[in-house]
């Protein structure tokens, strides 16, 4: 008898002591927060105020992620996080107008910012990084900004358009990303002064895309400067004419001897004499041989 206690004692200790040792700590589940259609914010207990029912902002760093359901606001991340648990959304609005997100720190998402049918969108002075894709729009039209931002560090696109034409791209940073920007479907989107250098497959990547004027960005160190799948029939514009010039490019070869608009003057310019060929008809008349000094603005 006191050997059969004996052995249930140690039985139960050992598996006390496997109880413990295989206790599960729960996880904790990001917050799901939503701008209501009449401008509530659910759940109330989010840290985001509004005294207008327009101008909402963080008052605190944010382990979720943010639906938009409601027209002409604004997100102001007051320099604040946002971060994800390496899969779903950020920000996402869909069939809404006038929204815009700004001083954000957007990361370990599968989407930072994601919109869809939406239009008159603005994304300024955020830090995207560490996500699958960056900023992701589908079926944009019309007064899109997407400026001032520091993409970086995604495992895939800096900013997707798919099928949204008439955007704006300017003034970001678009650094060490699998893409920095992809155009499918897109058109008549302008392009400008970013700099796109350091990402893992491109820098720009355009399929079935035309009629965008892209000019005055830096194109430094990328695996392919331009992987341009355009198709026939689709043509881009790579400069700004002359004297205002296209683009810097790390891998342009040409010399800068010549100037004027047909490079055929003595004395330089600070534009390479023979264009950079993408590929034909698409090309950059006039290469910069410098690249342009700007900052980006971040929280």
């Amino acid at each position: 008898m006191r050997k059969y206690n004996v052995i249930l004692l140690i039985a139960l200790f050992s598996l006390s002591i496997l109880a413990v040792s295989t206790k599960i700590t729960p996880t904790v589940a990001g917050m799901t927060i939503t701008i209501r259609p009449d401008g509530s914010v659910d759940p109330i207990t989010a840290p985001i105020s509004t005294a207008d029912r327009i101008t909402y902002t963080f008052a605190s760093d944010i382990f979720g992620s943010i639906t938009i359901q409601r027209s002409n606001v604004v997100i102001d991340g007051n320099g604040y996080l946002l971060q994800g648990s390496g899969f779903g959304i950020g920000f996402s609005w869909a069939g809404i107008t006038n929204v815009t997100i700004k001083h954000t720190r957007i990361q370990n998402f599968g989407f930072a910012i994601r919109l869809v049918n939406s239009r008159s969108s603005s994304i300024v002075e955020n830090t995207i990084s560490a996500n699958y894709h960056g900023i992701y729009a589908v079926s944009q039209s019309n007064l899109i900004n997407i400026s001032g931002n520091d993409i970086s560090a995604n495992n895939g696109y800096g900013i997707w358009l798919q099928s949204s034409d008439f955007a704006t791209i300017s003034q970001n940073r678009l650094t060490s990303n699998k893409c920095g920007i992809y155009l499918l479907y897109s058109g008549s989107n302008r392009i400008t002064r970013n700099n796109i250098g350091m990402n893992t497959v491109s820098g720009l990547n355009i399929f079935k895309s035309s009629k965008n004027l892209i000019h005055s960005n830096n194109f430094a160190g990328n695996m392919k400067q331009i992987d341009d799948q355009a198709g026939f029939g689709y043509v881009n514009l790579w400069d700004n004419g002359y004297p205002s010039g296209g683009n810097y490019w790390s891998d342009y070869t040409g010399q800068d001897t010549k100037r004027g608009p047909s490079q055929d003057q003595s004395g330089s310019d600070g534009i390479g004499d023979t264009p950079y060929n993408i590929i034909w008809p698409d090309r950059d008349r006039y290469p910069l041989m410098a690249q342009i000094a700007f900052s980006t603005s971040n929280p």
